[in-house]
């Protein structure tokens, strides 16, 4: 038997198990920081095999549990270099499909970063899907300056912003 149903189960009771008290006190609270909920899940499917497990399922279902931080977040997205000095790896950035970040980015209202993700795929279709799904909800300036930013990125490696 695969252990990827398991583990997926496992990580989501973790997560949902290690949500902090509004004190910051009780018997779960110890692993309330997302980073270290996110390392310890990461080093479970590495000690146990799960690379097949969808990182995305788990980000959704720790995003629609309030853990939007351990889900996925970038501190500072328009900073030297592509991705930023202070890039924070979270559950999301260890899924492998692009085509399953994406949308479900998306559906977070993290725009920036899903059309970083789905220019770094290289993949056209995910890129028109973003441009579909995002046309009509961001405001028209702050949609040409996404463009403006990542094709300065892309073409020159440098940053406008």
């Amino acid at each position: 038997m695969k252990p990827d149903a398991v583990l997926k189960h496992w990580a989501i009771a973790k997560i949902l198990k290690s949500k902090p008290t509004t004190t910051g006190t009780g018997p779960d609270s110890e692993l309330g920081n997302d980073e270290e909920v996110c390392k310890v899940i990461v080093e479970k499917f590495k000690q146990v095999g799960g690379a097949n497990v969808s990182y995305a399922e788990i980000a959704k279902r720790a995003w629609e549990a309030g853990r939007t931080g351990l889900a996925t977040k970038v501190r500072n997205p328009f900073g030297p270099g592509f991705y930023g000095d202070s890039r924070e790896f979270k559950l999301l950035d260890y899924e492998t499909n692009a085509s399953d970040q994406v949308p479900l980015l998306l559906s977070m209202k993290e725009d920036r970063l899903a059309l970083l993700k789905a220019v770094d795929s290289g993949d056209t279709n995910l890129g028109l899907f973003w441009y579909i799904s995002s046309y009509e909800s961001i405001h028209r300036a702050q949609f040409i300056k996404f463009f403006w930013i990542y094709t300065n990125d892309l073409i020159w490696g440098i940053s406008s912003v």
